[in-house]
């Protein structure tokens, strides 16, 4: 510790500290004025104004809008086979998928392919995103078809089927691949029965004229078509004429239906509105029916033909006759193809009259001639 007291020199050091410390902080002069001030920036580039919002609900109404229209085409739906046939259950495979489940269409249309990458694992059965471009732009575009494009069809890819809109059934609606003789076969045990034919709905084939087995024996009748082939949109135009309710036309895709529960199954009702177009002076129903008693004649005949030859067996379980396992004559394995496809069509010959006419005229003549 200093000891101030023993010297006075010391006393001299604080005083010396406050005098240097009043001189330089209480010195301090008056604050000088305000400088100029600078000159305003350039204003920037205004941006670019965003678009406009949408009003969300005026989006949905372009399609959900007061006209019940959906709604009333969802309840037609819902009474077609599309919606109750239960295919998707078992047809999520990929050879299956394409026409069995919702996915399964989309993706082969978008790719060209006859089969899907991979089985669909939650399949859908077909719905309203099947055949239209639901919610893709949300606007009138979503009722679009998801493809209207010629098919090649998967049993002769040296043909084509063209049906404006119809070619949409088409894709599905077609004969799988099989091998199928050729008109003058004359080969012996050659081909095996047993599951043998278009695989179902081979409507479109008989629609425009093809795929069947066009033997041509002697005083064969010729392979001509109906005016149902010239149909500017095929299927649409017959199967979705405007609806009557629920029952049939429309989206149900119906031309025979029941008006109640308790109606017998073997006599539906027929709705003729689509046929009303071109058949002005018949009815339609009174056409479909004469032609189908005729057709009925033609596979019976060839029925008993082919049961003769071994080819069929009546099932007594599914009470239908089935095909016999084993190899049979070309001839034989064409006739059963004609029989199977007329068969599968069920139609009764009303998609192209001529045509199924002559495939079973001359299926009958060719085993006569064995």
């Amino acid at each position: 510790m200093i000891n101030f007291t023993r010297n006075p020199k010391l006393y001299f050091i604080p005083a010396l500290i406050v005098g240097l410390t009043i001189m330089f902080f209480g010195c301090e002069g008056p604050a000088g004025a305000d400088g100029t001030a600078g000159d305003a920036g350039t204003a920037g580039t205004d941006g670019l104004a965003g678009v406009d919002g949408v009003d969300a609900n005026e989006t949905c109404k372009v399609c959900h809008n007061s006209s019940d229209t959906i709604t009333a085409k969802v309840a037609q739906y819902n009474a077609s086979l599309h919606a109750t046939g239960g295919h998707a259950y078992y047809g999520s495979m990929t050879s299956c998928a394409p026409c069995h489940t919702s996915q399964g269409f989309l993706e082969v249309v978008s790719t060209g392919d006859d089969a899907t990458v991979a089985a669909i694992p939650d399949p859908a059965q077909p719905n309203c995103r099947t055949c239209h471009k639901v919610h893709n732009a949300y606007d009138i575009t979503d009722w679009a078809l998801t493809t209207t494009t010629a098919v090649v069809p998967l049993i002769d890819a040296t043909a084509s089927i063209d049906i404006g809109d119809g070619n949409l059934c088409a894709r599905c609606h077609q004969a799988r691949p099989a091998d199928v003789p050729a008109w003058d076969a004359t080969v012996l045990d050659s081909t095996s029965l047993g599951h043998f034919g278009p695989h179902y709905g081979p409507q479109s084939n008989l629609l425009a004229g093809i795929s069947g087995w066009e033997v041509k024996p002697t005083g064969f009748m010729a392979y001509d078509n109906s005016a149902h082939t010239s149909l500017v949109d095929g299927c649409i135009t017959c199967h979705m004429a405007d609806a009557y309710g629920a029952y049939a036309g429309g989206h149900t895709m119906k031309i025979r239906y029941k008006r109640s529960s308790d109606a017998p199954e073997d006599d539906p009702r027929f709705y003729d509105e689509g046929c009303e177009t071109c058949h002005t002076t018949v009815d339609g129903e009174d056409k479909a029916d004469a032609f189908a008693i005729e057709v009925q004649a033609l596979l019976d005949a060839l029925e008993t033909d082919l049961v003769a030859l071994g080819a069929l067996i009546w099932d007594t379980e599914d009470e239908e006759f089935t095909q016999v396992t084993g190899k049979f004559n070309d001839i034989v394995v064409g006739a059963v193809w004609n029989y199977v496809l007329v068969l599968e069509d069920k139609s009764m010959g009303a998609h192209n009259p001529k045509y199924v006419e002559a495939l079973l005229t001359n299926a009958k003549l060719a085993l006569d001639a064995l």
